[in-house]
């Protein structure tokens, strides 16, 4: 991972203006005195002081905020997740190696973070070394089932072993999370893959996904007739090859009336042979 630009802000100025660190000190001091005692929550603030500089990526204030808290608090955890956090940023070859052993420190001291496993599975991720790097992503499943970015990350390193059906499998969870993010291509392409691997009701529910966030996507629907009718429901698949017939139509309709050409008669199956040559071999298999 490379080190990443940090966040654009103001100087301090005539005016009083704060820089990102001058007010991250400032706000973080004043959030943790306890007024009661007028003592600080050192290991705390110097947590928060490291979030916020990460944040900023002011990551080299952020490291020597998380030196700080270990040193009041050597088994805090969450001191070296940051930390990892931090040189992970930077990305010097030197820098990804401490991440990689305060990860595992952390996780010695809290295995139930799951963030902490899905951040040294990237490490190993960035080297290559997959075997590492999928027990770490499924660990992190195990502790948190709904953790979209594992399934992700894991999907990836099943794609780089050749693991294409548990690749498939950890996209489709991955989507089914956080469906917002995914577009109607996606949804299609996973369901074309689902289909192939003989997976048809998860094939149809991602052809139906892309028909909702796309009406008028013709390959979706053609697509999930052909699914349908292998599933022996043959009426259900009828109502969407019509429709995807009816759009295919109404496309090329437009399109010759826009360059001006005469309208001639469209063959519905000669529209949709484009769309439904990724279903050959799922027909041929039949």
């Amino acid at each position: 991972m490379g080190t990443q630009t940090p966040t654009n802000f103001q100087h301090p100025v005539d005016g009083g203006v704060l820089n990102p660190k001058d007010k991250i000190d400032t706000q973080i001091n004043a959030q943790y005195v306890d007024v009661t005692k007028s003592a600080v929550v050192l290991p705390d603030v110097y947590i928060q002081k490291a979030i916020a500089y990460n944040q900023e990526g002011l990551y080299e204030q952020a490291i020597a905020q998380c030196q700080q808290a270990i040193e009041v608090q050597p088994e805090m955890a969450m001191a070296y997740k940051i930390l990892g956090n931090a040189q992970q940023k930077i990305g010097s070859a030197s820098q990804l190696q401490e991440a990689k052993q305060n990860y595992l420190k952390a996780i010695s001291l809290d295995s139930q973070d799951a963030s902490i496993h899905v951040n040294l599975g990237s490490l190993y991720a960035q080297e290559e070394l997959w075997e590492k790097a999928i027990p770490c992503y499924q660990k992190a499943i195990a502790i948190k089932p709904d953790f979209a970015g594992a399934y992700r990350n894991l999907a990836k390193a099943w794609t780089q072993v050749g693991k294409q059906a548990e690749a498939a499998d950890c996209w489709y969870e991955a989507y089914t999370l956080t469906p917002e993010n995914i577009t109607p291509d996606q949804h299609l392409n996973l369901g074309n893959t689902l289909c192939r691997q003989g997976q048809l009701t998860k094939a149809i529910f991602c052809y139906q996904k892309a028909i909702k966030l796309n009406p008028n996507y013709t390959a979706a629907y053609q697509n999930l007739a052909t699914t349908l009718k292998r599933q022996g429901k043959v009426n259900e698949a009828a109502i969407y090859a019509q429709k995807a017939r009816e759009i295919s139509n109404i496309s090329v309709k437009k399109q010759v009336e826009v360059n001006g050409k005469k309208l001639q008669y469209v063959n519905p199956e000669d529209v949709l042979q484009s769309y439904s040559n990724s279903m050959e071999e799922v027909e041929s298999q039949k």
